[in-house]
Order: structure tokens, then C-alpha cells, then sequence
């Protein structure tokens, strides 16, 4: 059977999909994956690197985002809950958005999350 499907999308963790070769060609550049960027106001990354820094490592991959669409949309979950979740199962994800990040008053980050992460190095 044959349909459209795309990720990100709940689907993609309900069903076991394959998807065609060709799809760049009617769709764009990875079967028309959208991009998301961050906008911030002009100043931002002088006036607080930080939290520039932060914004800047904040990334999705396509899995995370079904997955994370599912819980909430299909599963009709507190979308809070679900994050909170994602966060404690995903820690090396977690890690890779604290890279250079530092908490405003020196203490280690994963206890302003309430989390485990793994050390660095």
C-alpha cells in the first residue's frame, strides 16, 4: 500500500513506513523537511552569550519530534509530562544543548533541570 506520509509526524511511530527515493524531486531537499530557526532580538548574544549559546544548541532530530508529537497528540498526555519524560530518557541529547552553557550563579545546570546528565570528557 501506498500513501503520503512525512516526517515529523505521529505516524512515523505507529507504523512501520518506508519511504520512496525520488521524494527530493517533487518535494525539495529531504523529501521537503521544514526548517525551524530560532529569532532572537537584535543585541541578544552580546548582551547575554549565555543564553545565546543556548539557543544555538537547542536542536530536534525527526525522531525526537514524532516521538514527541505522539505522546502528546495521540496519546492525549500533559504535554509538561511528556517533556519532562523525553528529558529524563534523553540525557545525552540534554548534554549536548548545555555544551558551554553555564548557570547564572556557577552551579552545575543538571540541578536546575532536576536531572542526572552525564559528565563530559
Amino acid at each position: 500500500m501506498d500513501f503520503l506520509g512525512w516526517e515529523p509526524h505521529p505516524m512515523n511511530e505507529r507504523l512501520k513506513m518506508s519511504y520512496l527515493a525520488g521524494g527530493d524531486d517533487y518535494f525539495g531537499a529531504n523529501h521537503g523537511a521544514a526548517q525551524v530557526n530560532t529569532v532572537a532580538r537584535g543585541g541578544l548574544s552580546e548582551q547575554c552569550a549565555n543564553l545565546a549559546r543556548l539557543l544555538r544548541n537547542v536542536t530536534f532530530t525527526i525522531t525526537a519530534e514524532n516521538q514527541l508529537m505522539s505522546a502528546v497528540l495521540e496519546d492525549n498526555t500533559n504535554r509538561r509530562r511528556v517533556a519532562k519524560q523525553w528529558i529524563e530518557d534523553n540525557p545525552q541529547m540534554i548534554t549536548a544543548w548545555l555544551d558551554g552553557v553555564s548557570h547564572y550563579q556557577g552551579g552545575p545546570i543538571s540541578k536546575v533541570l532536576d536531572i542526572s546528565l552525564p559528565r563530559n570528557g
